[in-house]
């Protein structure tokens, strides 16, 4: 009977539960780019959601090609609507003589790398650490 009563009282005094995730990651392998479409895209697959407000900030991300000396050039960055650990990062429209607007298989096969920023937080608020 004690037993039963001490969990009772500990019940009635929880009012609410928070659960604390861990820093959001990241991998290569959850980046994908898609240069089948103008603008190309990339595509980035966090371990987990990311608060939409910094989320959505193309200036939050760097995407750079580890053959050659340069930044690909970012118009926008926008959350999936249905898997909310999805953000897709959209190049500026592109243009031939530039070639920051888009990516080349070469590129994709050379490799590229994409930086996301400190700025970028989860949904308690942990930031986000490469």
């Amino acid at each position: 009977m004690k037993m039963r009563f001490l969990i009772f009282v500990l019940c009635m005094f929880v009012t609410s539960v928070t659960v604390v995730l861990g820093q959001p990651t990241l991998s290569a392998t959850d980046i994908v780019v898609d240069n089948s479409v103008q603008p190309n895209t990339v595509t980035l697959t966090f371990s987990e959601e990311l608060q939409t407000a910094e989320a959505e900030k193309f200036w939050n991300y760097v995407i750079k090609y580890t053959g050659g000396t340069f930044n690909y050039s970012i118009a926008s960055a926008v959350k999936d609507g249905t898997d909310k650990k999805k953000v897709l990062l959209t190049l500026s429209g592109v243009n031939p003589s530039n070639p920051t607007t888009f990516i080349t298989n070469l590129a994709i096969d050379a490799g590229i790398t994409v930086t996301p920023s400190g700025a970028l937080t989860n949904l308690s608020g942990v930031a986000y650490s490469g």
